[in-house]
């Protein structure tokens, strides 16, 4: 049987929004969403936040999740992804906790549902690959730069096709929105591969679903989809 893992980082300072993991949104804090969703889903045996909050702290306990207490050199804003994992790692580790795979859930995505995690979990557990990340698609609108000399345009803005392309015309890519990211601990053996490593799935997330919270702009924007889902 695969036993999944899932870690939560939540840090207690935010430089753009002041206690972001607490602060309120539809009527819940933000790190609800995440714990919520993370609790709902048929795959994940154990749910660990990590913070260097004890009020972050507290209210996970109160939450009925288990807690990890961070250190501040890896809760700055300096601190990498790999860091948190990789203490997360070590203290599991101490206490003889032994599972398959970690899938690491920011809070900055609560549009990110049960469902979301459900399915990106089954197509790792069916492709038997390194990792997985999810992502959201969106036309390569780089296609349409305009190229500055002396501070007007220099490309030829006729002859070129792609800038007479329509939007969705132009080529898709695939940039990661930060919502899910699962590590197969098994084949996983370098700190380096615990953020998106060659050979990794995608899991393709919808627009709304993919809002990562930077600042209060898309505080916002999430507070009035989530206020629109739930009143459904």
């Amino acid at each position: 049987m695969k036993r999944v893992v899932a870690l939560i980082p939540a840090k207690g300072n935010s430089t753009r929004i002041k206690n972001k993991n607490l602060k309120k949104i539809c009527n819940k804090p933000l790190l609800w969403w995440t714990l919520n969703s993370a609790k709902k889903s048929k795959y994940i045996d154990e749910i660990y936040v990590s913070s260097d909050s004890s009020k972050i702290l507290s209210y996970s306990k109160k939450q009925k999740t288990q807690t990890i207490k961070r250190p501040k050199k890896f809760s700055n804003d300096f601190a990498t992804k790999q860091e948190v994992i990789s203490h997360a790692l070590n203290y599991l580790n101490k206490k003889n906790n032994q599972f398959d795979y970690l899938i690491y859930l920011q809070p900055t995505s609560p549009l990110r549902t049960y469902l979301h995690i459900n399915q990106s979990i089954k197509k790792i557990f069916d492709k038997n690959t390194s990792g997985l990340i999810s992502v959201k698609s969106q036309s390569d609108e780089s296609l349409w730069e305009i190229k500055l000399k002396n501070k007007k345009v220099s490309n030829n803005l006729v002859k070129d096709k792609d800038l007479r392309k329509r939007s969705q015309d132009l080529k898709k890519i695939y940039l990661p929105n930060g919502a899910i990211f699962i590590f197969n601990l098994n084949k996983l053996k370098h700190k380096r591969q615990f953020d998106i490593s060659k050979g990794f799935e995608i899991y393709e997330m919808d627009k709304s679903s993919s809002i990562d919270i930077d600042d209060e702009f898309d505080f916002e924007i999430a507070d009035i989809l989530l206020r629109k889902k739930s009143y459904k």
